[in-house]
């Protein structure tokens, strides 16, 4: 066997010699193995880390509960568009082949909404 194709067996390099080599990796060389990967981190992998983070440490903060879509205080928003528009400001909604019947929202916000809504429930149709 010649200094080329020797592993070193028992240690992490031993474990990638085997990869290299194409061979499964023997007990002591994989033992090797689930050992590197339960020690911490290196320091300069912690810098790198760091300073990825902008300095920042430790765990990361809890995400905040905030509703996705609020309800809407503006009366009439969100009614179906068999009656009349509560306001003349009122948009209506309607996607053709959408489950969602028409709607009447106020615009920007509620009407951009209603409208994805109406899209979504269209490709679910």
């Amino acid at each position: 066997m010649s200094a080329r194709t020797t592993i070193e067996h028992g240690t992490l390099r031993g474990w990638r010699q085997h990869k290299r080599h194409g061979s499964i990796a023997c007990d002591p060389c994989a033992a090797a193995r689930r050992l590197s990967k339960q020690d911490p981190p290196a320091e300069s992998t912690q810098r790198a880390r760091q300073q990825w983070n902008r300095g920042m440490v430790g765990d990361s903060r809890p995400a905040t509960s905030a509703p996705v879509i609020e309800t809407c205080t503006v009366d009439g928003c969100g009614i179906t568009a068999d009656q009349p528009a509560p306001s003349p400001a009122m948009v209506r909604i309607h996607v053709p082949g959408s489950t969602d019947p028409a709607r009447w929202y106020c615009p920007g916000r509620c009407a951009a909404i209603g409208r994805a809504l109406a899209d979504l429930r269209s490709v679910a149709a």
